[in-house]
């Protein structure tokens, strides 16, 4: 829409201005599993001999987290499959909430463990120092490459030591390709309803000044218009017929 500077409207003392109907909704979505633990300890699971549960004791966000006790080593964790959920040389930011049950600070690891046909290999995603009085936030990223066949594909939080319990909550696995999000942002912004709001000198809406342009891919081939005391034509300045102040 091309708002010209012969826009005659604004001899008159009006001024037009186009809004969202409503901000746009985030593209990138969460690719974790109950990631909150809303659903008690659903799409996890504890490596090892330790215990998983998920109570209402403590919690980053909501009302639950998992805690993982009975903890025998460092490797002692919790861990959700992504076998299928992450794309081949896509890239994916990821993060999670740690906090400890008791203790002094422990270093805490998100980790990306992953069989092909190279074998089993253990990517450290992210690091970070975790305590017993506050929850520390895990960042940071993950390229899937694949050698051969890709047959295991899982998300881990291990590290603090052999005896050490950890609550984990708010994990986050979206998708960080640029170029993918970049599109569906276009193609939402492209299909979006927008209204044109017609206000007067002092910034007061005018009685009847509002209409909707709704998207219509079947009059992509002719001029978009609509009619009430102003007009507008694609390519060409918005003409209104708004009486003078």
């Amino acid at each position: 829409m091309n708002f010209s500077r012969s826009f005659e409207a604004a001899k008159t003392g009006y001024a037009v201005v186009a809004v969202l109907l409503a901000a746009l909704p985030s593209v990138a979505q969460n690719l974790a599993l109950n990631p909150g633990f809303e659903s008690g300890t659903t799409s996890w699971f504890s490596t090892g001999p330790a215990t998983l549960t998920s109570p209402t004791a403590q919690s980053h966000s909501g009302s639950r987290s998992g805690v993982l006790v009975n903890r025998t080593d460092a490797w002692n964790g919790i861990h959700q499959s992504v076998l299928g959920v992450l794309q081949p040389t896509n890239t994916y930011k990821i993060s999670a909430w740690v906090r400890l049950v008791g203790g002094g600070n422990q270093p805490v690891l998100l980790t990306m463990q992953k069989t092909d046909g190279g074998g089993t290999t253990y990517t450290t995603v992210a690091s970070g120092t975790a305590t017993a009085t506050n929850w520390t936030q895990l960042n940071g990223g993950y390229t899937l490459n694949i050698s051969g066949t890709l047959t295991s594909l899982s998300l881990h939080m291990e590290g603090p030591r052999a005896g050490v319990s950890f609550y984990a909550d708010d994990f986050l696995v979206e998708n960080n390709d640029w170029k993918t999000l970049v599109n569906a942002r276009i193609e939402q912004v492209r299909k979006r309803n927008v209204q044109l709001l017609i206000v007067d000198a002092a910034g007061n809406p005018v009685p009847g000044g509002t209409r909707p342009l709704l998207h219509n891919p079947a009059a992509r081939r002719r001029a978009s218009r609509f009619n009430s005391n102003s007009q507008v034509m694609r390519g060409a300045p918005l003409r209104s017929n708004l009486p003078p102040t």
